[in-house]
């Protein structure tokens, strides 16, 4: 009998998780989340793969759009032409990452880490880069039109060539070490 009611209550609070990740738009860990953290697919799109660890991982062309990664990290990964469009990546670690040519329109990156990854040739537009650590990072030729970079560090950063007309960039360290003043939009004040 007691063996029951504890599968029971198991039972129950499996269905109240899954019921809260299907309320707020979320995959529950199934089939595809296991295809993907095993290494099986680079495929996940919608995927809820909170708190993931892939350092290192070869994700190139991954499409992971509107997943759900929230205190993941892919430091050091490989992830050029990987497309995490309208992803939440709050608080993500990315750092010394490939992610050259790859699509984050959209994105929720607040207070991600991005120090020291290529980034050459991305698509930020309209991203939340908010607080973000972008220390180092090589952002040549990446497209952050009307991305939030509020508070974001840039400090020895390669911009050359970025598109950043939109851009918010209040309150940023930028490139030099300088911190843009109010209204600094597409351009550090």
């Amino acid at each position: 009998m007691k063996k029951c009611t504890l599968n029971r209550r198991i039972a129950i609070a499996a269905a109240v998780v899954a019921i809260a990740c299907c309320n707020a738009g979320l995959a529950f860990a199934g089939a595809v989340e296991t295809a993907f953290t095993s290494g099986a697919t680079k495929n996940c799109p919608n995927c809820n793969l909170y708190h993931y660890l892939a350092n290192g991982r070869d994700l190139s062309g991954a499409y992971l759009t509107g997943a759900y990664l929230n205190l993941a990290s892919f430091r050091g990964s490989n992830m050029p032409n990987a497309n995490l469009g309208a992803a939440s990546l709050f608080n993500v670690n990315f750092g010394g990452a490939n992610l050259s040519g790859a699509y984050l329109g959209g994105t929720n990156m607040y207070a991600a880490c991005l120090n020291d990854s290529n980034l050459t040739g991305a698509n930020f537009s309209g991203a939340d880069l908010r607080q973000a650590d972008l220390t180092r990072a090589n952002l040549g030729q990446a497209n952050l039109s009307n991305a939030k970079l509020y508070g974001a560090h840039l400090i020895n950063a390669n911009v050359s060539g970025a598109n950043l007309s939109g851009a918010d960039l209040t309150g940023a360290t930028w490139v030099y070490g300088n911190k843009c003043g109010p209204d600094s939009i597409g351009v550090c004040k």
